[in-house]
């Protein structure tokens, strides 16, 4: 469904470049191939980014005219996200450290002044549940579980939210 209200203005404004401006397969520099612009609401604000995307030039490269994006992109939000990483993890946080429901997150942070729609919220909470299995199929976390020799499961006694499937 399309937003049916506009997106507040940018606070503030964000450049970020490549860090490294080598391309990693060749050794040689990649250039200024061209730019892109995000807005991105986070907790603080809403961010106006300016991305400088840059491309290997060597035809003999295995990354030839591939687009390289800046590094710290990636901390700010996930690709094609209108919200920032630490609104998805304030959002998980709040939903199973506070226990709180859907509702209450969208008023909550409606109170802090990020523009939301209750069906974000639910979405967001769905890319956190993501990041979380992810994390936990991560290598080195199931290097450490393999080590313990065990796995533990907790089971609680709280009878599920409506719409939210746990083990009951």
């Amino acid at each position: 469904m399309a937003r049916i209200t506009s997106r507040p203005p940018p606070t503030q404004t964000l450049a970020l470049t490549c860090l490294n401006p080598r391309c990693p397969a060749c050794g040689r520099p990649r250039w200024f191939a061209y730019e892109n612009h995000r807005t991105i609401t986070t907790l603080e604000g809403v961010i106006a980014v300016k991305l400088q995307v840059r491309r290997c030039v060597n035809p003999a490269c295995a990354f030839y005219h591939r687009p390289y994006r800046p590094e710290l992109e990636g901390r700010l939000a996930l690709p094609h996200h209108e919200f920032g990483l630490d609104v998805i993890a304030w959002i998980g946080a709040h939903r199973y450290q506070g226990h709180r429901t859907v509702a209450e997150i969208h008023q909550a942070l409606r109170g802090q002044g990020v523009v939301i729609a209750s069906r974000t919220v639910d979405t967001l909470l769905a890319r956190y549940d993501e990041l979380v299995s992810v994390t936990l199929a991560s290598p080195g976390r199931r290097t450490r579980l393999l080590q313990q020799g065990r796995l533990m499961l907790a089971i609680d006694g709280l009878q599920p939210d409506k719409g939210h499937e746990v083990l009951w």
